[in-house]
């Protein structure tokens, strides 16, 4: 049998997976289909884009903006505030069903160029500890510093066996 290599990136999955939760909720408004983000709270000055609809990214909004920057893009722009325990409730889900067909799993922590190095470790050995493996099978990765990036081409390369 050949093998297959299957990349699951969730981008913007705090979105999609917020737009499940209140379409189950009874909402009759899916918000992957409008110009909506999902983003912190711009009173207290978190007001950044943490996960965008397709119609925001064609407006040209981008992950990390500001929401007042967002919403010069897209004038009628809808911000949700971030619900941790759907995003949590979705990715154990999405995780816990590659486990279940024993599909391998490599994950991939990004954007670690946004933790401080004091933060890293214990971020690592939360996600470690929730997702129930081992700290060195995590791959912390930064586009930004290239950190990473090595580990993962090795590690593709020995899935598939080259």
């Amino acid at each position: 049998m050949d093998r297959i290599v299957l990349h699951v990136d969730v981008n913007n999955a705090f979105l999609s997976w917020t737009a499940c939760y209140m379409l189950r909720q009874g909402s009759r408004i899916d918000i992957r289909d409008r110009y909506a983000v999902i983003g912190g709270d711009e009173s207290k000055r978190k007001g950044i884009v943490l996960a965008k609809s397709n119609l925001c990214k064609s407006r040209g909004v981008i992950t990390g903006e500001p929401i007042y920057y967002a919403k010069r893009k897209c004038p009628y722009l809808e911000v949700y505030s971030p619900n941790i325990k759907i995003y949590k409730y979705y990715s154990d889900m999405m995780y816990n069903y590659l486990k279940h067909y024993n599909i391998p799993v490599t994950v991939v922590c990004t954007k670690m160029d946004k933790v401080t190095k004091k933060n890293q470790d214990k971020n690592l050995k939360l996600i470690s500890k929730t997702l129930g493996v081992e700290q060195q099978e995590l791959i912390p990765f930064s586009t930004i510093t290239k950190v990473g990036k090595q580990e993962i081409y090795n590690k593709l390369m020995e899935e598939i066996e080259l």
